[in-house]
């Protein structure tokens, strides 16, 4: 390896990118903490983010996500708390570490420092008689003292102590951020579990919480389709159309039509995932309200009924954490102590239906229903 290519990047400080919500490597972390500091921009709670060991935390925590947005606001650039390796944030950040240190570089050779000028010989003190110079500066100060009537200062009362109430606190305080940041780290971790598992939906709703937006979170087709229990409730309604809704339509006389509406609830508890076996569920649904509404035509022609509809399966949920179990309490803590949000799940699965019904002595001998 030659010497020019074995030169540190001066202009780099990170291999990856650093910020919330991205996969942050700890060196990365450390990395970007110590040059903060090294320009007066350390986190406020520097001292207190720390591991066991002594090192800086290698995470982001809502301390850290400050501070890169201050220094970003200060120097009038994008304030999203993202730091990209070769990004307007890295390139300042750099340029601010240079302007701390001595220019001993200069086209990647070291450049013996600037020698100090000699200091000027200082003139020899003039001869003073001190017990005369004494003298005068005190009847100075005296007759000062008493033109202004200058008061004595009064005494510093004693600092009061720290009252225990005070002291028990900031213990509080300092372990609900330690919970915090554990917290935190848990949640990421289980996300990366989700992933790993193929729990799509789990990781999705997760990661949709932890970001903190609160924003209302709408599932596609694939969403719904994918998810057993939910088409398993959809599946249910429409049966409940079939057994429920057709036995008006066998009264239709020959030639005649009829339009009608109708709609079909169900809801889906958080315990059905155990039942069915479906993790996917149990980790991302809690009490979800399925209904299905549509308008219908019929028609009959001889013994023959065609009925044709459009159907919305509309589907809803709040994704929170039960207050009553112990185990969900780390999830609670993101939400009432750092940015973590609970959020409004919404979608919406349309399908048309055609149904065809052959009766005998105006009574249903066969039918056949397809949703598409």
């Amino acid at each position: 390896m030659s010497f020019l290519s074995g030169l540190k990047d001066l202009t780099q400080l990170i291999g990856g990118a650093v910020g919330n919500n991205l996969d942050n490597k700890e060196e990365d972390v450390r990395t970007i903490r110590g040059a903060l500091d090294d320009i007066g921009f350390a986190p406020p709670k520097a001292k207190e983010e720390r591991e066991g060991d002594g090192k800086p935390l290698g995470i982001i925590t809502r301390d850290l996500d400050d501070t890169i947005k201050d220094f970003q606001r200060d120097n009038d650039l994008r304030v999203d708390g993202l730091i990209f390796p070769g990004g307007e944030t890295e390139t300042a950040l750099v340029q601010k570490k240079k302007e701390q240190e001595p220019k001993l570089q200069q086209n990647g050779f070291a450049l013996m420092p600037p020698r100090k000028p000699k200091q000027a010989q200082q003139a020899k003190p003039l001869a003073v008689d001190q017990d005369k110079l004494v003298e005068k500066m005190g009847q100075f100060l005296l007759g000062k003292i008493q033109e202004q009537k200058i008061e004595s200062m009064p005494p510093v009362p004693d600092r009061k102590p720290v009252s225990e109430k005070y002291r028990k606190e900031e213990i509080l305080k300092d372990s609900e951020n330690v919970d915090i940041i554990k917290a935190e780290r848990d949640a990421r971790e289980k996300i990366k579990n989700f992933e790993f598992w193929g729990l799509d939906q789990s990781a999705k709703f997760l990661n949709h919480y932890l970001q903190g937006d609160g924003k209302k979170l709408k599932l596609n087709r694939n969403d719904i389709e994918s998810q057993p229990i939910y088409m398993s409730s959809i599946k249910k309604n429409r049966d409940r159309f079939i057994n429920e809704s057709l036995m008006d339509v066998v009264s239709l006389k020959d030639g005649e039509t009829k339009v009608f509406k109708d709609y079909w609830d169900r809801d889906i508890k958080g315990s059905d995932g155990y039942l069915k076996l479906n993790p996917d569920q149990v980790f991302s649904t809690g009490s979800v309200k399925v209904r299905s509404a549509g308008g219908f035509t019929a028609t009959r022609n001889g013994d023959i009924i065609i009925i044709r509809g459009d159907v919305e399966n509309k589907i809803k949920d709040r994704y929170d954490f039960n207050k009553e179990d112990k185990d969900l309490r780390s999830y609670r803590i993101l939400a009432e102590k750092s940015n973590a949000k609970e959020f409004e799940i919404e979608g919406v699965l349309s399908e048309k239906m055609i149904g065809r019904i052959k009766l005998n002595n105006d009574k249903i001998e066969e039918s056949e229903f397809t949703w598409e």
